[in-house]
């Protein structure tokens, strides 16, 4: 029955999608707001992945042909502002540089943002989005950040305090504590179909191709990760070991799902859920354990990386060694059949270096001294990995997967550096109560508190405007021309987000697995949406 089911589903889903076709041929080139609306919906409806060239096509266009600086004098000035500011933020997120001036037209004579403009929640909150695509040193799209936040939290307070519950303060709350170009797609489309679905303008066959492809994709991942708790249960590595690691199979999947969340790229997905949970395993084994006398061999042994050269090992180690090497043979066997052959040498250096990062830390912890937070950060970047899960996802892509994309990884430019050093700095914030109960002293936060001598909260607020700053660099990056795809800069950007979602509000989501992350969980692997 359930077979029968998903079948009809996926001949509705294709009669929709040659629907949603023809409708985006319709819109280009008619009615830009329009257009601009019905890209806008579709991307954060989730369903972006099944007209990228039509989408690339349409953008391109308005990039060439309309001049965003002209304004339609038969609308009013709200108006002109939202289709100013949603065609810069669509523009900017595709790499296209469109100039912040576009926004001087909405200032009065004394260089401030005109107070009218806040009679129209759409507008502010659109200009608010289109703040966050900025570059370090656009002064005025610092100051749209700071305009539109102050009424949008003046409009939040003022609904909340009516009787009944407003829909809109809970979308204007959730902008103000992590706005779109921060969000994760997965996440993103489960909420915005509930919000889609009270619009009171909707697309009812696109509402409709939404839900279906939501529970179509979930089904996959459903899938996805049964057979990755299949392997994790058949290496039954914790009663290997004679100390305790965190169980989070599920809650990494789900992180690492984000980097290529499209139905088509499950062995991505499944590469880097193997290789973060591997890594899950090490970083507790260095960070629990942390006996000097064994990580110092089990390091080496990963530098060596010979299955027949582990005698100086202790048995539980050459487990985690052996099952490790396991992971990247399977990696190899099932990227060889795909007449894969770039990428492998890549990873596996990848971990050499994470392994040779953990054991300097461990070090370090050994020390009983808090760094400065230089010395932390030159340690700490390794061990965030971001390097490691990019070049994992882009392995399972067999369109990345070019060794001139793989060289690019590892010159590690700067886009990589942003995306590392921000993660580095939420997940030291989400983690730091959490770090110091077990024991552990390194940290952002301890680094800071120590260079500056200041607070914990102080030390938190400069490195939170440090990670702002980091934030508009890769703004900068992504508009740029880059000798990869754009494709590929969006995996980076979304291990970014990922630490933004997972370790926001000062907690650490993966291993506290209860709250916000149960509800991710829950939206991505568990509840379809009705239809």
């Amino acid at each position: 029955m359930l077979q029968r089911t998903n079948t009809l589903n996926e001949k509705r889903i294709e009669e929709l999608k040659k629907q949603m076709k023809s409708l985006l041929c319709s819109a280009s080139g008619n009615d830009l707001l329009q257009e601009l609306e019905l890209i806008d919906n579709i991307q954060r409806l989730g369903l972006a992945y099944h007209f990228e060239m039509e989408i690339q096509t349409m953008l391109q266009r308005i990039f060439e042909d309309a001049d965003i600086q002209v304004l339609d004098h038969n609308v009013d000035h709200c108006a002109n502002l939202h289709r100013v500011s949603l065609q810069f933020r669509l523009l900017r997120q595709a790499g296209y540089y469109v100039s912040p001036d576009v926004f001087n037209k909405f200032k009065d004579k004394h260089g401030e943002f005109k107070f009218n403009l806040t009679s129209d929640i759409r507008c502010i909150l659109s200009l608010y989005e289109a703040s966050y695509l900025g570059f370090n040193g656009e002064l005025i799209m610092d100051e749209a950040t700071d305009f539109t936040t102050k009424h949008l939290e003046y409009i939040v307070n003022k609904l909340s305090s009516q009787s009944q519950p407003q829909p809109l303060a809970s979308e204007i709350q959730r902008a103000l504590e992590i706005p779109l170009q921060k969000r994760i797609d997965r996440v993103e489309a489960r909420h915005y179909i509930s919000t889609y679905e009270r619009d009171e303008c909707r697309n009812e066959s696109l509402l409709e191709f939404a839900k279906l492809d939501y529970n179509l994709v979930q089904s996959i991942y459903q899938t996805e990760i049964r057979e990755i708790l299949s392997w994790w249960d058949g290496m039954d590595i914790r009663s290997k070991l004679p100390y305790v690691i965190r169980d989070r199979v599920v809650e990494g999947y789900c992180m690492t799902l984000a980097l290529k969340s499209e139905p088509q790229y499950s062995l991505a997905r499944i590469i880097l859920a193997k290789i973060y949970t591997m890594f899950s395993v090490l970083d507790d084994s260095f960070d629990m354990y942390g006996n000097l006398e064994e990580l110092g061999p089990l390091t080496h042994a990963f530098q060596r990386w010979d299955i027949g050269d582990t005698n100086d090992l202790p048995e539980h180690m050459k487990v985690i060694f052996l099952e490790m090497l396991n992971v990247i043979k399977d990696i190899e066997v099932e990227t060889i059949t795909r007449g894969q052959f770039h990428g492998l040498s890549y990873l596996i250096q990848e971990i050499k270096d994470y392994t040779k990062g953990l054991l300097e830390e461990a070090k370090m912890l050994f020390s009983g001294e808090v760094p400065t937070l230089e010395k932390w950060l030159q340690i700490a970047q390794v061990t965030i990995a971001t390097n490691s899960f990019v070049v994992a996802a882009v392995i399972g892509v067999e369109e990345f997967a070019k060794k001139e994309v793989f060289e690019w990884i590892a010159s590690k430019p700067k886009i990589i550096e942003c995306s590392y050093l921000i993660v580095r700095l939420v997940d030291d914030i989400g983690t730091f109560k959490v770090e110091q109960d077990r024991g552990i002293i390194l940290s952002t936060v301890s680094s800071c508190m120590k260079d500056d001598g200041i607070s914990e909260m102080s030390a938190i607020r400069k490195l939170q405007k440090r990670a702002k700053s980091l934030w508009k660099d890769m703004n900068e990056e992504c508009c740029q021309s880059n000798p990869v795809p754009m494709s590929v800069l969006k995996i980076i950007l979304n291990f970014t987000r990922d630490g933004e979602l997972y370790y926001a509000g000062g907690v650490d989501g993966y291993t506290i697995s209860n709250g916000c992350t149960k509800d991710i969980v829950a939206s991505l692997l568990v509840d379809p949406v009705p239809i």
